[in-house]
């Protein structure tokens, strides 16, 4: 149970996965890892524990480990519906933006079944697509949908694409305060998008459970005050709260004897 779906009827559990990871394995012919797979993992697991740091507890993201090869593998028809389902029930969508993932059909999939789903938007809550630059890409390649978007940088946008390399790649030790820092600011718009989700999805519990108070087979009971001289008024009164599922009493107009 995540973060979005604690202590929601099922009913209203609309967002089963807070935040899908959409990413390219950046994987060639004949291979199934990538020191870009192994250190998306790691963004996603350290993203996990800051966001946990902010007090978001019981956080369900989902990121994409199975042995596939984005670009060479037709995906098969049980894979397909698996992703289908994972992207479609986020919340939000963090995609980490390199050549690879432009050109990745699978990350395609996966941003228009979330966009099936969350376009428009039924929250409006703001933006619940994220974009973290993991390498230099040209902003006229990237689709329609995400052109605008700023994103968080997390390689030196001063060194030439060429050289460029995501914070921490392969070890490195000297750009760490860099990787934190984009680390730390992506956390902290995630954190505020997914508490404006959740005050969102508490407002429509308090809703529902108005709603089921007032179906319930003896509903809430009023009592309903009136003159006789009064009777008119108090009988179309009286159907109007019996049609939302008050129960009325008394079941005639009666003055209130004094005390």
């Amino acid at each position: 149970m995540g973060y979005l779906t604690k202590g929601l009827p099922e009913e209203l559990q609309e967002f089963p996965i807070d935040v899908f990871f959409s990413y390219s394995h950046g994987a060639f012919e004949g291979q199934s890892n990538s020191e870009l797979k192994r250190w998306s993992q790691k963004l996603a697991e350290d993203l996990r524990e800051e966001l946990s740091f902010s007090g978001l507890e019981n956080l369900s993201f989902y990121l994409d480990e199975s042995e596939r090869k984005d670009e060479s593998v037709d995906p098969t028809e049980l894979l397909d519906s698996q992703l289908k389902e994972k992207v479609s029930s986020a919340a939000l969508i963090t995609l980490l933006m390199t050549p690879h993932y432009l050109r990745s059909e699978w990350c395609r999939r996966e941003r228009e079944w979330w966009r099936e789903h969350n376009h428009p938007d039924p929250l409006s809550v703001g933006g619940r697509v994220f974009v973290s630059r993991i390498h230099p890409t040209d902003e006229t390649d990237w689709p329609e949908e995400l052109k605008g978007l700023l994103g968080y940088f997390f390689f030196d946008k001063d060194k030439p694409p060429e050289e460029a390399r995501p914070f921490t790649y392969r070890g490195s030790d000297d750009d760490i305060n860099q990787y934190k820092d984009a680390l730390i600011e992506l956390s902290g718009k995630l954190v505020q998008r997914l508490k404006a989700v959740r005050e969102v999805l508490d407002h429509r519990h308090e809703e529902w459970k108005h709603q089921q108070k007032m179906a319930a087979a003896n509903g809430q009971i009023l009592y309903l005050y009136g003159r006789q001289e009064a009777v008119p008024v108090w009988q179309r009164t009286c159907k109007k709260l019996q049609d939302q599922q008050f129960v009325v009493n008394p079941d005639s107009p009666r003055e209130r004897r004094p005390r």
